[in-house]
């Protein structure tokens, strides 16, 4: 009971012992309110203190077409999500978690790649976002879609203090023309195609 409260307050990673290897098609697909309980433990599990909250999910959500947030399923159970929110003429990057037990399955690829993709359907054509200096598997995958690194921003993350890289894509049609999909099979359910 104790643990369960640490966990809702963020002061505790959720504990993942439920978790059951999942097999099937990956379906990436908008997020809506229903999933946010199990969006914010997935994301207190990946990022415990410094977590978003379930309010500031809902935010987003509320922000309508000024935002765009996805989860990614495999039959039913979330594996991860993403989501920008636009800042001027930009897709600012907010969020992107997958599930531990599910990295390195390009699941974060076609994550940032669907986002990507909508961000251009609405007429956007750059992206920025922050990611932790240590984070040296997020940064490469940015790198990989042609994100350059701006600058340094000294102790943004809390728990554990960590500096940001700033990172921004100058064009991100030219960069999903240039980096095929990986070779996963799933089904994204953009906003226009329900």
């Amino acid at each position: 009971m104790i643990r369960k409260l640490l966990e809702w307050l963020g002061f505790v990673a959720p504990k993942d012992e439920e978790w059951q290897e999942t097999k099937g098609e990956l379906v990436i697909r908008p997020m809506t309110y229903s999933d946010l309980d199990e969006v914010a433990r997935l994301e207190r599990m990946c990022f415990g203190l410094g977590a978003w909250s379930r309010g500031a999910f809902a935010s987003e959500l509320k922000r309508g077409q000024r935002s765009y947030f996805v989860v990614a399923r495999i039959n039913e159970v979330l594996v991860g999500f993403a989501g920008w929110r636009q800042e001027g003429e930009e897709a600012h990057v907010a969020n992107i978690a997958v599930h531990p037990q599910m990295r390195g399955r390009k699941i974060g690829e076609l994550l940032l790649r669907s986002i990507l993709e909508e961000a251009v359907r609405r007429g956007l054509n750059s992206s920025l976002l922050e990611v932790r200096k240590s984070n040296l598997v997020a940064q490469n995958l940015y790198r990989k879609y042609g994100y350059k690194v701006l600058t340094i921003r000294r102790a943004y993350y809390q728990f554990p203090l960590e500096d940001a890289v700033i990172m921004k894509l100058e064009d991100i049609r030219t960069a999903l023309a240039s980096v095929p999909p990986p070779p996963v099979n799933a089904r994204i359910v953009s906003s226009t195609t329900e």
